[in-house]
């Protein structure tokens, strides 16, 4: 089934092939300094294939001499309120020459925390509020002399039938409201996304996921979505995409990191007693982690994204091991950047580290690590010490110890 989806994307997303390098389009005439201002789906687009990077990769490829510099202004959680306060700090502070605003996802989405069907959680944005903040960062922009783009917000849950996206319909409004009383620019990033949800579901006849990972974070089909539209917006053709689909390809398979080798010995962790600070809900538990023969769709999550205590996951060997290593494979499955620690005890109170991940700037979907020589141990403990760039939640796909 899911390639029959990958075939509706294939036929519907713009096929790049080999042409020659264009003149920059208008709208980037002047312009040297691109700033995407959003939440965990612009922070998630930072990684090797995310939209963000697809877009300085390609403006960068086809338009060399121009020297467009991309910064990217997106922090997870973020919802209008928290991109207006920091607005000058990480925005207008660079000199921007052209913003684009993708604001209003959590601005919905968290108004339906803690059982708000309605939308109305204290958690969320009033649309009033949403448009006053949107409105004052379009004139901060302006008053620095920065054009100013505005992005729709993507679907919250490919359902557009949900409750969530039922009312985002308005802000969305909102959005197409203000780029018209203001002279900016907005790109229709709904339609797309709508569209080929509906093919692929019409087509295949599945209800999973195709252009997220969880219904609201992209995923590679996603980001390639997002990444066109918008580079459709600034004039780049399709010819212009399709010359330098080679060499984007490249730079993206160089940019990500593949784990080391796996660590020698026998896996002594599979089926064992599993535990964790805390779990989003059943389906989620810590077992799910270090499953022998476990499904794709299995894993652990924590029950929400905050890092204070830091979440964990652990597992009991039952007894004191000779322990070589472990093998790790995160979960949303797109590289990210995460930062833990892997910890070890004799009686699970007393936990030392053994590998250090806590300062990690690389995006990885999965690492191994080898353990120091003589490491013994019968807990051992993925501790997660901030949150990672694309989410908040701590999540594991597989955990596996190696050992003696």
């Amino acid at each position: 089934m899911l390639g029959l989806g990958l075939l509706v994307a294939a036929t519907l997303l713009p096929l790049w092939a080999a042409q020659t390098t264009v003149k920059e389009p208008a709208r980037l005439d002047g312009i040297s300094r691109i700033v995407f201002l959003g939440d965990s789906i612009t922070q998630q687009g930072e990684y090797p294939g995310g939209y963000a990077w697809l877009i300085r990769q390609s403006l960068d490829a086809l338009y060399p001499g121009a020297k467009i510099n991309v910064v990217n202004a997106g922090v997870s959680g973020n919802k209008s309120t928290d991109m207006l306060s920091r607005f000058q700090s990480d925005v207008l502070a660079v000199h921007p020459d052209l913003v684009f605003v993708s604001v209003g996802v959590n601005d919905v989405w968290h108004g339906f925390y803690d059982g708000h069907s309605s939308g109305d959680g204290p958690l969320g944005i009033s649309l009033e509020d949403y448009r006053g903040n949107v409105q004052k960062m379009i004139s901060r922009a302006r008053e620095a002399h920065a054009r100013v783009v505005l992005l729709m917000a993507t679907p919250i849950g490919e359902d557009p039938s949900a409750a969530e996206n039922v009312k985002q319909a308005s802000y969305n409004r909102a959005l197409q409201d203000l780029a018209a009383q203001n002279g900016c620019g907005i790109v229709d990033l709904q339609t797309p996304f709508r569209r080929l949800i509906a093919t692929y579901r019409e087509t295949t006849g599945s209800t999973q996921n195709f252009l997220t990972v969880d219904g609201v974070h992209m995923n590679s089909q996603g980001n390639q979505v997002m990444a066109q539209t918008i580079l459709t917006y600034l004039g780049v053709s399709d010819s212009a995409r399709n010359s330098v689909h080679d060499e984007i390809q490249r730079r993206m398979i160089a940019s990500r990191p593949h784990p080391g080798p796996l660590p020698i010995g026998v896996i002594l962790s599979d089926n064992r007693s599993a535990s964790a600070s805390s779990v989003y809900s059943v389906q989620y538990g810590p077992e799910q982690a270090n499953r022998a023969g476990k499904s794709f769709e299995q894993r652990w999550c924590a029950h929400t994204g905050d890092f204070v205590p830091n979440p964990w996951w652990q597992v009991d060997l039952g007894r004191s091991r000779s322990l070589t290593g472990i093998h790790i494979v995160f979960a949303p499955d797109d590289p990210d950047t995460w930062k833990y620690k892997v910890q070890i005890s004799d009686d699970g109170t007393k936990f030392r580290d053994v590998i250090d991940q806590s300062s990690s700037n690389q995006f990885f979907s999965e690492e191994n690590h080898i353990f120091p020589v003589k490491t013994t141990g019968r807990y051992v403990r993925v501790l997660f010490i901030a949150p990672t760039n694309a989410q908040n939640w701590a999540s594991l796909r597989h955990v596996q110890v190696y050992g003696e």
